[in-house]
């Protein structure tokens, strides 16, 4: 695809969007979100029938509010429940094609993390880049359909159109039986991460019982074990705006903290679930919307693990192309790919767009490859379109995902730098989870997000944790303040400020 810069996009459409959607926010950068943006609009476009036509961003003080376009949005859901109503496989065919791209991606990746950077010639570094930019757009791509089953508001769409099969049973019920229904296969990827270094824990807890000893006295086959562990999980510390490489120290350290945890917590309760719903009444078509909501939640999950591989190669690749150049590392991290061909061929002289980024950054993706980047003062219209959420209330409703109750102090986490002050018992609220959210998460006496969807992270972790959780609140998290106190009532659907 040849990527265009285009000066300018309709503002109705920008305030249209704004006003009439959720937003996904990220602690990122401009380079990372745009690439993501490019997954989402160009790499979904090359192999679906329905498509984005537009994706942007608003991004300040590294914090980026991502639109989509709604329309399409909901065109991609509907093209999906019609295939999957017709023929689960219909849908599962995108899904094998997906993960053949995802492969090419991974093993890409592995080759490159064994590749020095630095003993390659300008010329082949880029080539490598460029080839490894491309796999990540086509491995995003076609995942993205996933998120047409978000959702925000007091009530999931797919939750009202399987309802409407169990009448005969009481509210509670229905949503017992619909969670259990939509639940993943599998666990979610920080999760089984932490079943997986659970084994090496006990192995751990055998010879040493809770005395732990140094990383350097472990048993060496211990050490063997921890070190296979983070270099099958390497990518799991990182985020859209940091790289964090997780060493087998890190492992050995954290493996201390499930022991001293005294058991495994990773629920079981909510897979076994699932045989309870085995004998619930649905129409054939009504099943087959099921089994691609179960597909679609271990589909998102699989692809935010690309997310987390890409942002580590990417960081490698940046680094190398500052050490050829006259710009920081930082710097390259407000420019898009391509502008790199640019920065390392002609030595174009970037600054002075990246200082005004850096105050501020709109962008937006077209899938024929059109592009706006506006910095600063360019960049004034579009912000001018964001809307700031007052709201007096002092009751919310959005959608149970995990049910209980809990009363606590608020703790809004919009960066990672957020997370080191989370303190236990004290209710989550963010934008929406990812994995580096789950040592917060099971802090938490509850979690509560702007991002809904059955499927979402939020709601599959919470349950799996058996953590009250409420999504698909819009702006609860401009409009709740860290300190605030809270009673959310997950049974019902509620969030009170107290």
């Amino acid at each position: 695809m040849t990527m265009k810069r285009i000066k300018d996009f309709s503002i109705e459409i920008i305030k249209k969007e704004v006003s009439g959607q959720y937003s996904k926010v990220f602690h990122t950068k401009v380079f990372t979100l745009f690439a993501s943006s490019e997954c989402v609009s160009i790499g979904l476009a090359e192999g679906f029938p329905k498509i984005y036509e537009y994706c942007f961003c608003f991004l300040k003080d590294e914090q980026g509010q991502w639109f989509g376009d709604g329309k399409g949005q909901l065109a991609i859901r509907n093209f999906v429940i019609k295939q999957a109503e017709k023929d689960p496989r219909l849908v599962l065919k995108y899904y094998k094609k997906w993960l053949s791209d995802f492969n090419k991606f991974t093993e890409f990746n592995k080759i490159l993390l064994n590749t020095k950077l630095e003993n390659l010639t300008d010329k082949k570094l880029y080539e490598f880049f460029k080839k490894y930019y491309d796999l990540y757009v086509k491995a995003g791509g076609v995942g993205y359909i996933c998120d047409s089953f978000m959702s925000t508001g007091e009530t999931d769409w797919l939750e009202e159109i399987l309802g409407k099969e169990l009448q005969n049973y009481s509210k509670d019920e229905r949503k017992q039986i619909i969670t259990s229904l939509v639940a993943p296969t599998r666990l979610s990827s920080a999760m089984a991460e932490e079943q997986d270094l659970m084994k090496i824990a006990l192995r751990v807890s055998k010879l040493y019982g809770l005395r732990f000893p140094a990383f350097e006295k472990l048993d060496s086959k211990i050490k063997t074990a921890l070190k296979k562990h983070s270099n099958k999980y390497y990518w799991i510390k990182n985020n859209y705006h940091n790289v964090e490489y997780y060493s087998a120290e890190d492992a050995y350290f954290k493996a201390q903290q499930l022991l001293k945890e005294e058991k495994n917590k990773i629920q079981t309760r909510y897979f076994q679930n699932k045989k309870l719903s085995g004998s619930i009444k649905l129409s054939q078509q009504k099943k087959n919307i099921v089994l691609v909501a179960n597909l679609f939640a271990d589909w998102k999950d699989l692809r935010k693990t690309g997310v987390l591989i890409v942002m580590e190669m990417f960081d490698r690749f940046l680094n190398e192309v500052a050490m050829r150049t006259d710009y920081t590392k930082t710097d390259l991290t407000f420019v898009v790919f391509d502008e790199i061909a640019k920065i390392l061929f002609n030595k174009a002289d970037l600054k002075k767009e990246i200082s005004e980024r850096k105050k501020k950054c709109f962008f937006l993706v077209k899938p024929n490859g059109e592009y706006i980047v506006a910095g600063d003062k360019d960049a004034d219209k579009y912000f001018a379109c964001l809307i700031k959420s007052v709201d007096n209330s002092r009751e919310f409703r959005g959608v149970t995902a995990s049910k209980g109750v809990a009363t606590g102090r608020v703790r809004l986490i919009l960066k990672v730098s957020d997370m080191n002050s989370f303190q236990d018992g004290e209710i989550l609220v963010t934008n929406n989870t990812t994995p580096e959210y789950v040592p917060v998460m099971k802090k938490a006496a509850a979690i509560i997000t702007e991002q809904g969807g059955l499927t979402s992270h939020a709601a599959i972790v919470s349950r799996e944790l058996n953590k009250p959780c409420i999504i698909g609140i819009k702006n609860i998290a401009e409009i709740l303040k860290t300190g605030d106190v809270v009673e959310v009532d997950a049974n019902y659907g509620t969030v009170k400020k107290l």
